[in-house]
């Protein structure tokens, strides 16, 4: 066990740290810290909390496919680190809290971490991760994603399992949620009813969908299957 938290250490990490095969616990929280985080730390063997947070390290996460440490606990908050998310994140199936928030991380949150089982706590939040949520997701008792870059609508269902402060500062989600707008309805939702069967026979048309910004097909034939007959 190796606490020493917040005692303005500076410097790097030792390489020599991952070969302290005994060490089931690291804290270096809350000091002065800088430099890259070496990959040999996940892959002690009896490490269970691995504490980094409020330092200045950058780089990418740490984190092979060779980390097979039973990890329990990951924070590597408020740092300097890049990349995206590794997916080989998802080998660590002891892992229960994750902490990758007030980082510079981008891509998007891999959909294997529903693989993580024990997975209770995730917070990603302020990072810049695009693209959608995963559904999988929901069977979080805690989720920060405040503040990144996430795209699409937000499932209903989650509404009822978090704050809505989680989801909120990013820009591009919508939903029935308190500080997200309105999901808009795509263009042939509002003018399907008033078509008429008549001009269905034959004809083509592109529709416009609001809700994705772009020009959407094939025809008017796809419009017409959902008229009542």
């Amino acid at each position: 066990m190796l606490d020493a938290s917040s005692n303005r250490i500076n410097g790097s990490i030792p390489l020599k740290m991952g070969e302290q095969g005994n060490l089931n616990y690291l804290n270096l929280s809350n000091n002065v810290m800088s430099g890259i985080i070496p990959n040999d730390i996940t892959l002690l063997p009896n490490l269970r909390l691995l504490d980094l947070s409020s330092n200045s390290f950058h780089g990418a996460v740490p984190v092979t496919k060779y980390s097979f440490s039973p990890l329990e606990i990951i924070d590597l908050s408020r740092n300097y680190l890049n990349g995206g998310i590794p997916v080989e994140i998802c080998f660590i199936v002891t892992l229960t809290t994750l902490d990758l928030s007030n980082n510079s991380i981008g891509g998007q949150i891999p959909y294997c971490l529903d693989n993580l089982i024990k997975l209770t706590s995730l917070n990603l939040a302020y990072n810049n991760l695009n693209g959608q949520i995963p559904l999988s997701l929901v069977s979080l008792l805690e989720m920060n994603l405040l503040n990144n870059s996430l795209v699409a609508q937000v499932p209903d269902k989650y509404r009822y399992c978090f704050p809505a402060k989680a989801f909120v500062g990013n820009k591009k989600l919508c939903g029935n949620i308190k500080g997200l707008r309105h999901c808009d309805l795509p263009f042939f939702s509002i003018i399907m009813p008033l078509v008429p069967m008549s001009i269905c026979i034959g004809a083509s048309l592109f529709l416009y969908s609001k809700r994705f910004d772009q020009i959407e097909g094939p025809g008017i034939q796809l419009l017409c299957a959902f008229l009542p007959r």
